[in-house]
């Protein structure tokens, strides 16, 4: 009886070692693993697109986000003014040293077009169907400025 009783013990205490292996083996495969590794250009992408959206939803001195003040200078130039001012003002704001573009079309007609752009090229877009048309905002950088 006592046999059988050691041999349930010693059972139990080999099921418990190989959990422990088990667990160390995977905390190891886990640790010895690469990170990885975000690089400057990601990391401008990323910042470029999160600019572009927080420009786009920045709300204006007219209780309306930009992005439907751009939807509307499609048709009305009060609003056309008012982002050709309110854009160069942002983006001295957010990047004080970098070239930039800004550009939206409707259905492939630019009808906004601020700033140039050439060497080095960064893009953003943001895509929108408003008032049965396309439209595509885009945000270019393309490094310090001159």
């Amino acid at each position: 009886m006592m046999n059988k009783k050691s041999q349930t013990e010693i059972m139990g205490l080999m099921i418990i070692i190989v959990l422990l292996l088990v667990i160390g083996v995977f905390a190891l495969k886990f640790s010895l693993r690469p990170k990885a590794e975000i690089t400057e250009e990601t990391r401008a992408n990323i910042q470029i697109n999160n600019l572009l959206n927080a420009i786009m939803k920045s709300s204006t001195k007219y209780d309306k986000p930009i992005l439907d003040l751009i939807v509307d200078c499609y048709t009305e130039r009060e609003s056309c003014d008012f982002i050709k001012e309110e854009i160069p003002k942002i983006m001295n704001l957010a990047m004080p040293t970098e070239s930039y573009q800004f550009i939206a079309k409707a259905e492939e007609t630019s009808f906004i077009n601020i700033g140039k752009c050439t060497g080095n090229i960064i893009v953003a877009n943001y895509p929108i169907r408003a008032k049965n048309k396309n439209f595509e905002i885009t945000l270019k950088t393309c490094g310090k400025r001159k």
